[in-house]
């Protein structure tokens, strides 16, 4: 088990997707599915609860930064167990994160939204590479929030609404 309560195992597309059966609560659907996806939905909705209560000025700036060190991340795991390629390899994709998260700040807030979802393609990439510089778990994890994140920014930042 780690700490978050889930196992070290990879996800694999299939092994949680299971139909629910009548009579089955939460408890038993929710071993189905990975600890890692519970928690990012939990970050992610906590993070758009952080967008929605502060200005719109800080909350551009605070994500733009959470983008630009997202990259850090990967880079580090990579600086800690990875050969010369992974950390080149890594290395670009940070440096992506941090001019996004850096154009982001002063610039239109769409960016950081595109940003976040650009992030979640190379966390799917990452993940389908099975590079061993970060825990199996997250990119799976990062993918799910970057996801929820960026959409949800996108939306507010665009101001789409939905179809009355």
């Amino acid at each position: 088990m780690d700490r978050l309560g889930g196992s070290w195992q990879p996800y694999t597309p299939g092994r949680h997707h299971r139909r629910r059966r009548k009579g089955q609560n939460l408890a038993q659907i929710r071993q189905f599915v990975p600890s890692e996806v519970w928690v990012a939905l939990v970050l992610a909705a906590v993070s758009i609860l952080v967008h929605a209560m502060i200005p719109r000025e800080v909350s551009r700036d605070l994500f733009a930064v959470v983008l630009g060190a997202l990259g850090g991340v990967y880079l580090g795991g990579a600086l800690r167990g990875g050969n010369r390629v992974d950390i080149a390899v890594t290395a670009i994709g940070a440096l992506v994160c941090l001019i996004l998260g850096t154009a982001g700040l002063g610039g239109p807030s769409w960016i950081t939204g595109a940003g976040f979802l650009l992030h979640a393609v190379w966390d799917w990439v990452h993940h389908a590479m099975r590079r061993g510089t970060v825990g199996r778990w997250w990119p799976p994890f990062c993918a799910i929030y970057d996801v929820v994140l960026g959409g949800y920014l996108l939306v507010v930042c665009l101001g789409i609404s939905a179809p009355s």
